[in-house]
């Protein structure tokens, strides 16, 4: 079995090798390590981002990214499947499905990471702007009124509150 410790530093690795270009060999390091590791999520979540990286390289040469996207959003749903627990890659998975305009499984996995840590702000703004992008805009202006009032200096949780308060009629000044 490979420890804790060593899946971090093979994680690190592969994510070099996937930056340098070098996909395959990464690949193929992070498939041989799931036979030996206990965390089978950090491999996963590993996969996806090296695939994100392999997708970035075909966008930037007018190539169609769609199955490398889609591999890339396999891996890190197939990690927070695995590792139900790590908020992290719930915040990943949320973050990326925005990205892509997958509101509704962005929505899922914010509130998975809610689920973990109830009073985090930033999932509470995560959880906002899916509601935004769902059209949901009371439930986005119910997320988003409270936590600007602590977070003053935060532009984008008065940006999406904007939004929301325009759309419910609600924007005053």
């Amino acid at each position: 079995k490979i420890d804790t410790l060593n899946v971090k530093y093979i994680s690190k690795y592969a994510d070099k090798l996937g930056i340098m270009g070098n996909y395959n060999s990464s690949l193929l390091l992070l498939n041989k390590s799931l036979r030996w590791v206990s965390n089978k999520a950090r491999i996963y979540s590993c996969k996806s981002t090296v695939w994100q990286y392999y997708t970035g390289e075909l966008i930037k040469n007018n190539k169609d990214p769609k199955a490398a996207t889609d591999t890339a959003l396999f891996y890190l749903e197939k990690a927070c499947v695995t590792d139900t627990n790590d908020v992290e890659l719930f915040v990943m998975a949320c973050a990326i499905n925005i990205q892509f305009g997958m509101f509704d499984k962005a929505l899922k996995d914010i509130k998975n990471a809610i689920r973990i840590q109830p009073n985090n702000k930033d999932h509470i703004l995560f959880r906002g702007m899916c509601k935004v992008g769902l059209q949901d805009m009371e439930g986005a202006y119910e997320d988003l009124k409270n936590i600007t009032i602590n977070r003053k200096n935060d532009g984008s949780m008065y940006f999406y509150r904007g939004i929301s308060e325009l759309y419910l009629d609600k924007y005053k000044e």
